[in-house]
């Protein structure tokens, strides 16, 4: 019995080790990158302001505090911000707080980078929507 739970152990340290690896390198480093492309890409006045300021990129029920989280990003900014679901509904933003990625759960991690696609391509529908829109004002 005691060698079974021995070679458990073992088991579990190597994954341990692993997922660490894999996690820093696929997980924490990329995200770190998207950031940084997202703030390049986003250097622009006019991104700084109004509905296109902000990015929604996950919401996470915090079972500890009770409330619902909204994970977004800023124009021209290469960090995560969060605040709670109805501040962020109600554009109170006074409450907001940047979190670093690295301390985030997992599941947390994954979520948000797998929402990024989506996300990218609904910001990219609201630039042309305001392209298109603006030019037909012209005809």
């Amino acid at each position: 019995m005691k060698a079974q739970i021995e070679k458990q152990l073992q088991e579990i340290s190597k994954l341990a080790v692993k997922l660490e690896v894999i996690v820093e390198e696929k997980l924490d480093n990329e995200f770190a990158g998207i950031l940084q492309k997202w703030a390049d890409a986003t250097n622009y006045d006019m991104l700084q302001k109004e509905d296109l300021r902000r990015l929604r990129v996950c919401s996470r029920f915090c079972s500890c505090y009770g409330m619902e989280a909204v994970y977004y990003l800023e124009a021209c900014e290469a960090k995560l911000y969060y605040v709670s679901k109805i501040d962020y509904d109600e554009n109170n933003f006074k409450y907001e707080r940047g979190v670093d990625f690295k301390t985030l759960q997992i599941y947390d991690k994954i979520s948000i980078i797998r929402s990024l696609k989506d996300v990218f391509e609904k910001y990219i529908e609201d630039l042309n929507y305001y392209i298109e829109t603006i030019k037909k004002l012209e005809e």
